[in-house]
């Protein structure tokens, strides 16, 4: 695949990290994008850690079909991945959360509060002070393996039927040099 091909240049580099340009559609068709963080990727699609309960997870619910831009800097390129992104089985989202650092794992039973709990991380905080002290003593209470997976927290796949992933070669003479590679499943 020549996704693994680029990624394994990629992770050669002292400047690459995980993290994609993730964009969903909401209701009234408009367009959001937002940084998020690979977590893996198989045959079945690329994973990425999210709240269900999210203006992300609900747009994912509403509208599933989204793209991802992941932009290597280094490279000098970026893939763009398009494609179907369907929720994560509670099994699937067990797995992904058993794999995690404590760190992350502290990150995602934080981040993936109910949608009501004031410090939930799609709600606008008017308490930043309150939200500084409430993660802290989140992650000071849960320092050992006891962090159950959250309601919320769900990994989706994005995959199904095709997706091209498109390189954009910015070294290039032309202004844009495109690789192209569609992936059935």
């Amino acid at each position: 695949l020549l996704f693994d091909q680029w990624l394994q240049v990629e992770k050669r580099t002292n400047t690459w990290a995980p993290n994609l340009t993730l964009s969903t559609v909401d209701q009234n068709h408009r367009p959001h994008s937002r940084t998020v963080v690979l977590h893996s990727y198989d045959d079945r699609g690329f994973y990425f850690c999210s709240n269900r309960e999210s203006p992300k997870g609900e747009q994912i619910q509403n509208n599933p079909f989204v793209s991802m831009c992941f932009p290597w800097a280094h490279s000098r390129c970026q893939v763009r991945v398009e494609g179907e992104c369907q929720l994560a089985s509670p099994a699937d989202s067990e797995t992904v959360f058993g794999k995690l650092s404590l760190r992350e794992k502290q990150y995602y039973g934080f981040a993936s509060l109910g949608k009501e709990h004031q410090f939930n991380q799609s709600n606008v905080y008017t308490n930043l002070e309150g939200y500084r002290e409430y993660e802290e003593s989140f992650r000071a209470s849960h320092t050992g393996g006891d962090i159950e997976v959250p309601p919320a927290f769900g990994p989706p796949p994005l995959s199904h039927s095709h997706y091209p992933i498109n390189s954009s070669d910015l070294r290039s003479e032309a202004p844009h040099g495109r690789v192209s590679e569609t992936r059935r499943h």
